[in-house]
C-alpha cells in the first residue's frame, strides 16, 4: 500500500497535538466504563500512517483481542481522544484523516477500551460515511469520518485499519 501524504489542511495544523482522555472528550456513552486509556502523548501529524491493517495478508478477519495484541505490537495511535481531535477538526473545515483511503473504510481506535452496557468489551473507531439530512428531498453533507464503537468480539475485517506513526 501506498503511504498518504498531507492533505492541504493538515499542513495548518502545529507539528504536535496534544490527546486529551477518554472522560474528558465526552464521547464516553452514558452508563459505560472505560477500562484502559492509553492517552498518546503527543502526534506529529506530519507523519501519520493510514495504512497498517492488523489482519495478516492471508487473513480475512480477526477478532479483538489478537487485534490488540497486534496494534499494541504496531505501536498504534488511536484512543478515543484521538476520535475527539478529528472529529473537532473536521467541524472546523480540517481534515486531519484524509477522508478517501483506498481499500479502508474503518480506522480502529485500539488505545482505549470500554465497557458497554451489557458487560462488552469496545473499541472505538471512525468510519466512512455521507449523511442524507432531508426527507423530502436528498441532499448530502458529503463524505465524512464518524466515530462509533466495535464490540472485541465481533470480526475485525481487512478493511480496517489501525494508525501509527511513519517512521
Amino acid at each position: 500500500m501506498t503511504k498518504q501524504s498531507l492533505t492541504p489542511s493538515q499542513q495548518l495544523w502545529p507539528t504536535e497535538v496534544k490527546i486529551v482522555c477518554a472522560q474528558d472528550t465526552g464521547l464516553v456513552p452514558n452508563g459505560w466504563t472505560v477500562e484502559s486509556d492509553d492517552v498518546e502523548s503527543a502526534i506529529d501529524l506530519a507523519k501519520l500512517d493510514f495504512t497498517y491493517s492488523p489482519c495478516g495478508e492471508d487473513e480475512d478477519y480477526i477478532f479483538g483481542d489478537e487485534m490488540l495484541k497486534r496494534a499494541k505490537a504496531a505501536k498504534a495511535l488511536g484512543s478515543l481522544g484521538f476520535a475527539k481531535l478529528v472529529l473537532d477538526a473536521q467541524a472546523e473545515g480540517r481534515d486531519i484523516i484524509p477522508t478517501y483511503l483506498p481499500g479502508m473504510n474503518h480506522i480502529i481506535l485500539p488505545r482505549t477500551v470500554l465497557r458497554d452496557l451489557q458487560g462488552y468489551l469496545c473499541v472505538p473507531d471512525l468510519y466512512i460515511g455521507r449523511r442524507d439530512l432531508s426527507a423530502s428531498y436528498i441532499w448530502t453533507r458529503g463524505v465524512r469520518w464518524y466515530q462509533n464503537f466495535r464490540r472485541l468480539e465481533i470480526p475485525i475485517f481487512a478493511s480496517c485499519v489501525v494508525t501509527r506513526v511513519r517512521e
